[in-house]
């Protein structure tokens, strides 16, 4: 060993878990740095919702009523104060986003050199930056991948416990995980799966139940006490009826199921390399993290029957696909054991080539990917908005993005018009016209992308509106502006 290395190597003795930071501060640094997706006009309509949601949080309005909101409410909370402290743009809550992906980063790191080596960690990384969604995602800012980082974060803590032992470790684990539900409520069939775990890896077989029990009960109160607490009562029947009332609404039928297959087909290096990776640990018998397949195959089970599927369910698979594919292909390149010379050479060969395919991918996705004109064309839409706004700031524009950007809030009632509720709320139109009747925004801006919505927006703005813009960068979308002296004149 050399003098250099020994330094190294006793930091990481004495501090395992720094290599996990610096991997987190790394990709972190370089999506912040280098990611195409930073400056991206919007990378999806969720982004200018959750970001109009947290400005009526910070003008006084309550999540649920008047605010629609079929989410939890930890992150738009949290988003809110970020916000205050960082500036109210797209860009900075982005960033709030890129920690959230470096938490989880930190976690895939962490757990799989708890149980492999720091070898299997890094190729477990690289697959994460490898992914087709889990780059974009990490810059989007959407609830997705913020819920997952904090489950991922509760399995690492749940992995300390079977090192270390401790009711600290599951009551963390807990508290994360019932934060994760407390931002989604899409990590919820991970509840179950992670209490059998516990079940099943217990240190001491006479605590299993005891273990699983406190923990998932820790997770269950934490997440209804956060829900309750900042949302109210009146949070129960939105975050659960316009769900169910989705799989069966007719407008969102055609993303049923397929789309799991479709999200395979774009994350299909990933998809090639983890069900063989699931095999072989599976062969292998890798201990605890039997918890990666455990979880990849609980997940399509859960997609294929669920609908409407979006992209970003794929984060439910492509982040378990990432430990198992560091530990198969750093197992593979490792060699060893009592195989005969010929399938050893193989075998390295496939680890070796596997990791360099993982790596050259990662660098495309992190640093090549395209993510449109610089500067944007929609940014004249934004400059149209914010041109006719009045005293009262306030914008209804079927993409939320353009009321953001240009500064304004929503009405609240009408701050979430999304295709899930136009396709489930059967008082959404009453509510447009409730709205245009009571306290009529001062510009409207409409575009394409929401069946239906258009035709009661016109209706509910009768000839109170003048059109004072038009552009066909991107969609077509106009501008309007009320007539009396609620609009600045052009």
């Amino acid at each position: 060993m050399t003098r250099a290395a020994a330094p190294r190597v006793r930091l990481l003795q004495r501090w395992p878990s720094a290599a996990a930071l610096g991997a987190a501060a790394l990709y972190a640094a370089e999506l912040a740095l280098a990611s195409p997706y930073r400056h991206a006009f919007e990378l999806d309509r969720d982004e200018g919702i959750n970001a109009g949601k947290a400005r009526l949080l910070a003008h006084g309005y309550a999540l649920y009523t008047p605010v629609w909101n079929d989410q939890p409410p930890l992150f738009t909370h949290v988003l809110r104060h970020w916000l205050d402290w960082c500036g109210w743009s797209i860009e900075s809550g982005r960033m709030l986003v890129l920690l959230f992906a470096a938490v989880l980063v930190f976690a895939i790191y962490d757990l799989t050199r708890l149980e492999a080596d720091h070898r299997a960690a890094l190729v477990a990384v690289a697959a994460l930056a490898a992914s087709a969604f889990v780059p974009r995602l990490s810059l989007s800012l959407m609830i997705g991948l913020p819920s997952i980082a904090l489950a991922a974060l509760a399995l690492w803590a749940l992995f300390r416990w079977r090192h270390a032992g401790g009711a600290a470790w599951l009551l963390a684990a807990g508290a994360l995980f019932g934060a994760s539900l407390a931002i989604k409520l899409f990590t919820a069939f991970l509840l179950p799966l992670f209490a059998l775990w516990i079940i099943a890896v217990a240190p001491r077989p006479s605590d299993r139940w005891r273990a699983a029990t406190l923990w998932a009960t820790s997770a269950l109160v934490c997440g209804a006490a956060l829900i309750l607490a900042l949302g109210g009562r009146d949070a129960l029947p939105q975050l659960f009826e316009p769900h169910l009332a989705a799989r069966a609404a007719p407008l969102l039928q055609r993303f049923n199921a397929a789309g799991v297959l479709v999200t395979g087909r774009i994350e299909w290096p990933l998809t090639l390399l983890a069900w063989p990776s699931f095999g072989w640990m599976l062969w292998r018998a890798r201990g605890a993290l039997l918890i990666f397949p455990a979880w990849g195959l609980t997940a399509l089970i859960a997609l294929l029957d669920h609908a409407p599927v979006w992209y970003h369910h794929q984060l439910l698979l492509s982040v378990p696909y990432a430990p198992a594919i560091g530990v198969c292909l750093a197992g593979l390149a490792r060699g060893g054991g009592a195989q005969a010379p010929r399938r050893r050479r193989i075998e390295r060969s496939l680890g070796y080539g596997g990791i360099a395919a993982i790596a050259s991918l990662a660098v495309y996705r992190v640093f090549l990917t395209p993510a449109g004109p610089q500067p944007d064309p929609r940014e004249s839409i934004v400059a149209a908005v914010r041109a006719h706004l009045g005293v009262q700031g306030v914008a209804l524009t079927t993409d939320p993005m353009y009321a953001f950007r240009a500064g304004a809030a929503a009405p609240p009632a009408l701050a979430v018009l999304s295709l899930k509720r136009v396709a489930t709320d059967p008082e959404l139109s009453a509510t447009i016209e409730a709205t245009f009747a009571d306290h009529p925004p001062e510009v409207v801006a409409l575009g394409a992308g929401l069946e239906g919505v258009d035709a009661a927006l016109t209706h509910a703005m009768g000839d109170r509106y003048r059109a004072v813009f038009h552009s066909d960068a991107g969609e077509a979308v106009t501008v309007f502006a009320r007539r009396d002296d609620g609009a600045v004149a052009p």
